[in-house]
């Protein structure tokens, strides 16, 4: 059972080979495997660890590994456990400083992060234990690492890396050292490193209880303390405020914000440091430092309105009244302040930073000061929801990106119904007008502003939006009947205008276009839950009419999205030529399709002037207009059709099994024959829903449909001969999104089932009778499995395949058809970043995006013989005299040799190491 024999050796081979997998779990193993290994070997040894050379041996082993390996870390702890922190520090002093540089590297950051809070512990255990100082530890652990003085690049990448990743383990561990923190990044004057260290430094030790802040500032009321509650300098947090690097800047807030008691008073100083950050990064173009920022404001939130509350309970109980009004009113004056600097940012042309991070400010108001006691002042957001700002709140969703609609919306619907301008008719219809223009618009952005309108009149508006499109369900709740209203009427609205594209799509595609109403529809249908409606013979009417008319609307674009080439389909250029004196003609008269208004005739000939000088020149590319309905319009009737089957529950019987089984064949059908990218891609999602709820079909024959779906395509995938309807171009379109779907959704073993049938299609040689193009069963497999092994949510399902993936692409390159070698290079590539992983450093060839060569042929045995014989038969082909090409399988063996690199854990145990390779590549 010593380390040196036979059993234990066989057990840490298989830890070397394992240490570094890709499976968190498997990693973990064989961290145990090492661990036992190695307690097993102490309690049968007969030296002291500290003289056993297997220990010092296996230490010194790990110690010249990679830092970029992660696997090391969990082994060196155990090591560092055995032996203790003074053996290893004694033998490799530059050890703390190489774990801090490897932390550089946000995937080791975690690992090395566990080793250095190991042995900082072990380390002062053993100074306490031997009555030592622990000047030792600090000298070691921080004095060395923090010499700011002089300090650039890479030493200074290393000490951020200290105090971001290690400083909360090493206060932790030594609390007593953060005197000395402090006290030598004070006296290092006042540079902006300087300066971050120190707030880096405070913020986490507030965080974790070791600062205790003082409340003179309330006591002195008026006087502004010049030391930060007996800490720090105001002025040192003033300049890190503003300090130039965001971290610095978050750390600053974090001091202010963070407490350990949820109830710490905010200090007026506080307050006004918090007025000059708010101001200065309203603006900040980075998502990560909003998204930190409002993160640590809402801390900061909550201790206001714990304090308000504690400051109103303690009015009646505390004779120090003056204090807590003082408390209240200061709190009420920040609190308003900081609402009309976010209601000013709303402006229009504000960007997208100050909007969203302004919307965000308001709805963490809203949410968090909705119940606040007014009767001594404190602060109530429904206060500060004036007219003008409800105004400036609807104007966001105009704006271009639907974040900033969503969150205008909920801060809308937070507020009381009689706050809202369109409760009354007179109000109502502008709006309603503005709505229907919305709605035609062929531009996307509008639909989606009409959507998030129509949400907000469903929900708060108490006056009935259609009345006589809502008789049938007369006794329904209020908000019901307005959906069920505005449902019918844009179906409505999508029947005249499938009528328009029934006669032109390029007509439709300028005046009449069908996606914006499709995707108003996709909006109301998911915010209404169908699952508990009530009269449900007519949302069933409802539900059959909406399918009718999308697959109506769906025939009408397909032919274009299943054109061979879409972007440049061939249209009648004629059309072109009578678009204006369409539009002048009474077909072409506006009216409102949701209201039935007709237009005046003089507001008529002014539309016929803006058509004749607006729409006539937009859309005279009558091609790219008409693709971009298309596609549009498809994209929307697959996500609606997909959210209608989610949405709707088995017993409601909304949907009946043949609508179904259309739906599955409406997806079937774009999927397997689109060659618009936005088309098929966007089925997928709806695919996906469909097939998800099918699995969990009570009903056998709709459980079944998509294994039956899939065995019908891989049956036309596994012949010689290739379908005529399967799409060859853009690496297969949608075959590979089908079979994706039916695998993310399906038990494992049908994922099994499908890769090795996939792999046996590739192996096909191709019979040089067919067209060699994209349109081969090899060409299909190959992308359907480089789609399937890109794909994240299946790596565990298709990783015991990546070496016959490797092995059939590979011996595509020697194929006779372009196609299969193109086909096959892809596959390639999408392996190798499956196998190594996304690059890691800028040199493909470094050490951090390659692996070893015992690790790489331990996990894939019969890839060693395979390249081992590709490579001779490439080697054989060069010697050739009259060889002046190169062999087609050179190229991707030596990708792959040039990123395995030989271990230090070779031994004659393994007979896959790399030595066979070496005569070859050296010829």
């Amino acid at each position: 059972l010593l380390g040196l024999s036979p059993i234990p050796q066989k057990l840490l081979s298989l830890v070397w080979s394992n240490w570094d997998h890709p499976t968190e779990g498997v990693r973990h193993v064989t961290k145990a495997i090492f661990e036992n290994v190695v307690a097993v070997h102490v309690s049968v040894s007969t030296y002291v660890p500290t003289e056993d050379r297997f220990l010092e041996c296996l230490a010194e082993l790990l110690i010249d590994q990679d830092w970029h390996v992660r696997g090391k870390y969990g082994p060196l702890c155990c090591i560092a456990s055995v032996l203790g922190a003074k053996c290893i520090l004694g033998r490799h002093p530059g050890l703390p400083s190489k774990v801090l540089a490897a932390m550089n590297d946000k995937n080791i950051a975690p690992h090395a992060m566990d080793f250095i809070e190991k042995m900082s512990f072990i380390h002062k255990e053993e100074l306490i234990s031997s009555e030592k100082s622990l000047n030792d530890w600090f000298e070691v652990w921080y004095i060395r690492r923090t010499k700011w003085q002089n300090c650039a690049g890479r030493i200074f990448c290393m000490v951020c890396s200290l105090l971001q990743h290690c400083l909360p383990k090493l206060l932790k561990c030594c609390p007593e050292s953060l005197h000395i923190m402090i006290t030598q990044l004070q006296s290092a004057g006042t540079r902006c490193e300087n300066v971050k260290a120190l707030v880096t430094c405070l913020k986490t030790a507030r965080s974790l209880g070791l600062v205790k802040v003082n409340e003179e500032s309330w006591t002195e009321r008026e006087v502004m303390s010049d030391v930060w509650g007996g800490v720090v300098s105001v002025d040192v947090l003033q300049k890190a405020l503003c300090h130039t690097d965001d971290q610095c800047r978050l750390d600053a807030l974090g001091l202010l914000c963070d407490s350990p008691r949820t109830t710490e008073s905010v200090s007026v100083t506080d307050m006004r440091l918090l007025k000059t950050f708010l101001q200065l990064n309203i603006n900040s173009q980075s998502p990560s430092f909003r998204q930190q920022s409002a993160a640590l404001l809402k801390k900061l939130l909550l201790r206001m309105r714990e304090g308000v509350r504690l400051s109103v309970r303690n009015l009646d109980r505390d004779k120090n009244i003056e204090l807590h009004k003082y408390k209240l009113h200061a709190y009420t004056r920040f609190l308003q302040w900081y609402s009309n600097l976010l209601f000013s940012s709303l402006f229009p042309g504000a960007s997208f930073a100050r909007l969203t991070t302004s919307l965000h400010g308001l709805k963490l108001l809203a949410s968090i000061f909705t119940d606040s006691d007014s009767k001594y002042g404190s602060f109530h957001f429904h206060d500060v929801m004036h007219p003008c700002n409800i105004r400036g709140l609807m104007k966001c969703f105009s704006d271009t990106y639907d974040v900033n609609k969503q969150l205008a919306y909920d801060l809308l619907t937070s507020c009381p119904r009689d706050f809202l301008p369109f409760q009354s008719a007179e109000s109502l219809e502008p709006l309603l007008l503005m709505v229907e223009q919305l709605v035609t618009s062929p531009r996307a952005v509008d639909a989606s502003t009409a959507s998030v309108y129509l949400k907000i009149l469903v929900d708060r508006c108490m006056v009935p939006l259609y009345p006589e499109s809502a008789t049938e369900i007369s006794d329904n709740p209020l908000n019901q009947r307005q959906a069920f209203s505005v449902l019918s009427a844009l179906l409505s609205t999508l029947t005249s205008q499938a009528s328009v594209a029934n006669e032109s799509l390029v007509l439709a595609a300028a005046r009449a276009p069908m996606h914006g109403a499709v995707f108003c529809l996709r909006t109301l249908l998911t915010h209404v839950n169908l699952r508990n409606v009530e009269s449900a013979g007519s949302w069933k009417h409802l539900v059959s009419r909406l399918l009718t008319e999308l697959f109506v609307v769906a025939e009408l674009v397909f032919p274009v999205v299943t054109s061979s080439s879409p972007e440049g389909h061939v249209i009648d250029d004629s059309i072109n030529g009578n678009l204006l004196s369409y539009a002048l003609t009474s077909k072409a008269r506006p009216c409102n399709t949701i209201t039935k208004t007709p237009v005046s005739p003089a507001t008529n000939s002014k539309l016929h002037y803006f058509l004749f000088k607006m729409m006539f020149p937009v859309f005279t590319p009558s091609s790219q207009a008409l693709l971009v309905c298309c596609w549009r319009t498809m994209k929307e009737v697959a996500l609606l059709l997909g959210d209608l089957v989610q949405n709707i529950s088995d017993d409601s019987g909304l949907l009946t099994a043949d609508q179904v089984k259309r739906i599955g064949d409406f997806f079937t059908a774009v999927l397997l024959t689109s060659k618009h990218r936005g088309a098929f891609e966007l089925a997928y999602t709806g695919f996906m829903k469909l097939c998800e709820v099918l699995w969990r079909c009570r009903d056998a024959d709709l459980r079944g449909l998509p294994l039956a779906w899939l065995d019908g395509l891989m049956s036309d995938i596994s012949t010689t001969v290739p379908s005529d309807f399967l799409s060859g171009t853009r690496r297969s379109a949608g075959v590979p999104f089908f079979v994706q779907v039916v695998k993310q959704s399906s038990p494992a073993s049908l994922c099994s089932l499908c890769l090795l049938d996939l792999l046996h299609a590739a192996s096909l040689p191709v019979e040089p009778s067919l067209p060699q193009d994209s349109s081969l069963p090899q060409v299909h497999s190959r992308n359907i499995i480089r789609a399937l092994y890109r794909d994240t949510r299946l790596g565990e399902d298709v990783s015991p395949f990546v070496a016959d993936g490797l092995i059939a692409s590979i011996s595509g390159f020697t194929s006779s058809s372009w196609a299969v070698r193109n086909s096959s290079t892809l596959l390639f590539s999408a392996l190798v970043t499956r196998v190594f992983g996304v690059a890691k450093a800028k040199d493909d060839h470094s050490r951090r995006n390659c692996m070893t060569g015992r690790e790489f042929f331990s996990r894939y045995p019969s890839m060693h013989p395979f390249l081992l014989k590709h490579l001779e038969k490439a080697t054989e082909f060069l010697n050739r005299e009259e060889s002046v090409t190169l062999h087609p399988c050179l190229y991707p063996v030596l990708v792959l040799l040039s990123r395995l690199y030989p271990s230090s854990m070779d031994g004659v145990d393994s007979t896959l190491n790399m030595s066979p390779f070496i005569p070859y590549v050296i010829r």
